[in-house]
């Protein structure tokens, strides 16, 4: 059963800024100082070519694993983010991956908003043993409240 799907729009303008940030990167990496921009860049760049260079090899592969993750979620499951498969709740995290929970571990499902480096909108899920997992919801087409009534349904049906 399917609870929620990622939105295309958000998924391709995710991916085009990953790449496009990642071939800024290696541009600033690779490209002579004194030929990027006319010079423009060339007093910025003077003692951040070896620091390009780390950040273009630290963040190339984390790039292409989440263009990979993502661009395989949305041709081969057809855009399932959030889904249930014999009483396991699957979601999907760009950054990590598809991650399953067993929905008896699961107490209930909560509102919440992840903070970070950029606060998007989420939902808890509270297990029994107090621990918690946030699924975030800002990259999905449906709404967070839409998502959580979804979860909760589930929640019941499968206990």
């Amino acid at each position: 059963m399917v609870i929620a799907r990622f939105s295309y729009f958000s998924a391709v303008l995710f991916l085009a800024f990953m790449l496009v940030s990642t071939g800024a990167i290696w541009w600033m990496a690779v490209t002579p100082s004194d030929i990027a921009f006319a010079g423009y860049l060339s007093g910025l760049r003077a003692g951040y070519t070896l620091k390009a260079w780390l950040l273009a090899l630290v963040a190339t592969p984390f790039v292409l694993y989440s263009s990979y993750m993502l661009a395989r979620t949305l041709l081969f499951r057809r855009g399932r983010a959030i889904w249930v498969e014999r009483r396991t709740l699957y979601f999907l995290n760009p950054n990590q991956g598809v991650t399953a929970i067993t929905l008896n571990d699961i107490d209930h499902f909560s509102p919440s908003t992840l903070s970070g480096y950029v606060r998007e909108t989420g939902i808890t899920a509270h297990f029994k043993n107090g621990h918690e997992d946030r699924i975030s919801t800002d990259s999905l087409a449906e709404t967070r409240d839409v998502v959580l009534a979804r979860l909760n349904d589930a929640l019941a049906a499968n206990r």
